[in-house]
């Protein structure tokens, strides 16, 4: 009777283990999002970390790493590597990347907030054996307050500003501007409220405003260690935004707006008045020779008739050709001499009568 006993014991022990155990794996299988019990080929999520890593890769991009994230997922399963992500209220953009690729740099402005995910598509022969054509990651909402971001905001990058808080005065530090890959980020800088830091040396949380178009404005704490007292005055201690580039339209004037060919059509401007100043400089040259040329002309003609038989054996050459003038002169001559002649002939009858 004993021996059953325990034998009994011992087999409702280890039914008991079982159901245990099993409902373990399902209870973790549930609450792991990663786990996808409909993938009974070996290239799935990895448990517990399927999202892939997003962080501020300058003022227009981000980088997207997907390494650890895939589990038993080997080359020659793989057709086709895509990551896929979407600015909040946008359309989604696909880049495709080569199979061994492990990280990506995407178009996306850090400042706002992205849905972001990677895929792997399978091939025809895994799908056949496998049902499966395509294993995809879970989404990392990049720049959101939830738990697909660990890093938010900014995947960190805001709390390297840390070091560079100074203390001001009792309770009040000075912001620094943010990292440069978030310059165009809308980030609180210039004096802030800290009442936990009161001298040199001390340490607490230092709250930094921020917002995006996406969002509302909200704040996230820094750590902030031995604080160091400020060197000088800053030049500004309000707060700064960043500026934005305005685009006119062709048609728009307003005093904040630079059209693009402004410089053009002042450069242009400064060359119509340069010809039109060489066009005046030209006329009044030509006036004063004129006035000189007609100043010489009087002059020779206070000279008699020497200027004018000058000027048109002048004319005469340029007209007939030296050769006609001569011939012109020889005829002119040989009448003069015959005249001459007929005058002697005439003179001399009259003293004969």
């Amino acid at each position: 009777m004993i021996a059953f006993t325990w034998e009994h014991k011992s087999e409702v022990a280890m039914q008991a283990f079982i159901v245990l155990l099993l409902h373990t794996l399902v209870t973790t299988s549930a609450q792991d999002p990663c786990v996808d019990s409909s993938n009974g080929g070996p290239c799935k999520r990895t448990p517990g970390s399927c999202r892939p890593k997003v962080t501020v890769d300058g003022t227009n991009n981000l980088m997207v790493d997907w390494t650890n994230i895939f589990a038993g997922c080997e080359s020659s399963h793989m057709k086709a590597v895509k990551v896929h992500f979407k600015t909040t209220g946008g359309n989604v953009n696909t880049k495709d990347v080569s199979i061994d690729q492990k990280q990506v740099s995407i178009l996306a402005n850090p400042c706002l907030q992205h849905e972001i995910f990677s895929e792997f598509e399978l091939k025809f022969d895994y799908f056949a054996e496998h049902e499966v054509d395509k294993v995809r990651s879970l989404t990392t909402n990049y720049n959101s307050a939830d738990s697909t971001d660990p890093d938010y905001p900014y995947s960190g990058l805001l709390t390297s500003v840390a070091s560079d808080i100074c203390l001001k005065e009792n309770g009040t530090v000075i912001l620094p501007s943010p990292p440069s890959p978030l310059r165009n980020c809308i980030i609180q800088t210039g004096e802030q409220k800290s009442p936990a830091l009161k001298r040199p040396g001390d340490s607490g949380t230092v709250s930094i405003s921020f917002s995006n178009p996406s969002a509302p404005p909200t704040s996230t704490d820094i750590e902030v260690s031995k604080i160091r007292k400020c060197l000088k005055e800053p030049a500004s201690t309000t707060p700064i935004t960043p500026t934005k580039t305005t685009t006119c339209a062709p048609t728009q004037t307003c005093p904040e707006c630079t059209k693009p060919d402004d410089q053009s059509s002042d450069d242009q401007s400064s060359n119509n008045r340069s010809f039109i100043t060489f066009l005046i400089l030209m006329l009044i040259v030509s006036l004063a020779m004129n006035i000189l040329c007609l100043s010489l002309c009087c002059q020779s003609l206070k000279t008699g008739k020497h200027w004018f038989s000058s000027y048109f054996s002048k004319i005469g050459n340029a007209i007939f050709g030296k050769a006609r003038l001569e011939d012109i002169n020889l005829d002119a001559a040989k009448k003069s001499s015959s005249a001459n002649a007929n005058e002697a002939i005439a003179k001399k009858g009259l003293l004969v009568l």
